[in-house]
């Protein structure tokens, strides 16, 4: 296995997937976002595992996709990021994001895709793809379906930071805990996750995507809106302007 995850199980069944690129902030880089689908799948046939935890290392939780590979010569990357959305959204055990900082792009994607997401103060939430010219196309099923259209054009049009409170009042977290207590909180709901019969569970979870519809989120293509829309110039000069740390040309001010 890839050391840009680590995994572990304890014995009561409660898994824990880590992101390891702390380095880089644990950007999705096509080589964790293999790992990570790899794991995931792992866990789904698995007979054993009853919980799922997504975690990270460092001091960030997930700053979104690796910028380096949104390019034109690795037309895979959207596509590997729209297969782990829905991978991780459609796992028939409870999943639970640990938020302890900030996340971005498609960080918060994770977050939503979790049925459940425990944060602390510190942590604060950011959809900044449409200042780089890009657009939030693979997390945007996820995002709408946890807090509802408008509020998710807010979140992207805007493209601002937001705090872990407002974020818990547009239903993105579950919980704010200290980071002291963060451990202690997840813990007691895997306990209490662990009472509720793992058929039960995986049935309730599949009853709810097709009172949803799911299968119509499935069919849109988000890897293609991402795929376009990278391509253009805008989002070249915005990636460019990132990495040369300046202001893309479109922004008519200086700070």
């Amino acid at each position: 296995m890839s050391n840009v995850i680590n995994t572990k199980t304890d014995t009561n069944g409660v898994s824990t997937i880590t992101l390891n690129r702390p380095q880089y902030h644990n950007a999705l880089s096509t080589e964790l976002l293999t790992s990570l689908l790899g794991e995931l799948q792992k866990v789904k046939q698995s007979s054993s595992t009853r919980v799922l935890i997504i975690s990270a290392a460092g001091s960030t939780f997930c700053s979104g996709g690796d910028l380096k590979q949104l390019t034109i010569s690795n037309s895979q990357y959207s596509l590997q990021l729209e297969n782990l959305m829905q991978e991780l959204y459609l796992c028939p055990i409870p999943t639970v994001a640990r938020v302890h900082s900030s996340a971005f792009g498609g960080g918060v994607g994770l977050i939503c895709c979790c049925d459940f997401a425990i944060a602390t103060p510190e942590s604060c939430l950011a959809l900044t793809e449409l200042k780089l010219g890009l657009i939030p196309a693979t997390i945007s099923p996820y995002l709408i379906a946890a807090i509802g259209p408008r509020q998710a054009k807010q979140l992207f049009l805007c493209a601002e930071k937001i705090t872990s409170g407002r974020a818990y009042q547009l239903g993105l977290l579950t919980k704010i805990v200290s980071k002291e207590n963060l451990d202690f909180e997840i813990n007691a709901l895997c306990k209490s996750l662990l009472h509720s019969g793992p058929q039960a569970i995986s049935k309730s979870k599949k009853l709810i995507n097709e009172i949803i519809n799911f299968e119509k989120i499935q069919k849109i293509d988000t890897a293609k809106w991402l795929k376009e829309v990278q391509q253009e110039d805008e989002a070249k000069e915005g990636i460019t302007a990132f990495f040369e740390k300046r202001k893309p040309n479109w922004v008519p001010f200086k700070d």
